[in-house]
């Protein structure tokens, strides 16, 4: 028992300080300026059973490179492709979503969250229309 306390401190104060570490070199790392094209595809009306298929360009306007930590749509009826995770200062990256309209009728409003090491961290892309039912 004598021995497992000061291992147990010992873990508890060294885990700590990487993970501030971490934190601090995240902070330094922080993109300040990023542009996006476009935030919203407006897809106007399609039959259901039809794939919607929505590029969307991210700008990294800054000096230190731009990460895409995670793209994650909010339905499991679109699916994303990322042309590159890493995005070099002065360069940029396409995100292609793809909406499955089978399941879906009348007006979509579809929200994807891209998380970056940008200062505003989230983003929203939107898909928006309105799937008509086949006859």
């Amino acid at each position: 028992m004598k021995i497992i306390i000061p291992i147990v401190i010992c873990i508890f104060f060294f885990g700590c300080q990487s993970k501030t570490k971490a934190t601090d070199l995240e902070k330094k790392n922080i993109v300040n300026h990023i542009k996006w094209d476009i935030k919203t595809v407006d897809f106007g009306t399609v039959n259901q059973d039809t794939v919607i298929e929505a590029r969307f360009h991210l700008y990294n306007l800054d000096t230190l490179p731009l990460l895409i930590y995670y793209v994650n749509p909010e339905c499991g009826c679109t699916d994303y492709k990322v042309s590159s995770k890493l995005i070099t200062p002065q360069d940029s990256s396409e995100i292609t979503l793809y909406l499955d309209t089978q399941s879906k009728q009348g007006f979509q409003r579809i929200i994807t969250t891209v998380c970056t090491n940008s200062k505003q961290k989230f983003s929203k892309l939107t898909l928006k229309g309105y799937v008509s039912s086949q006859k």
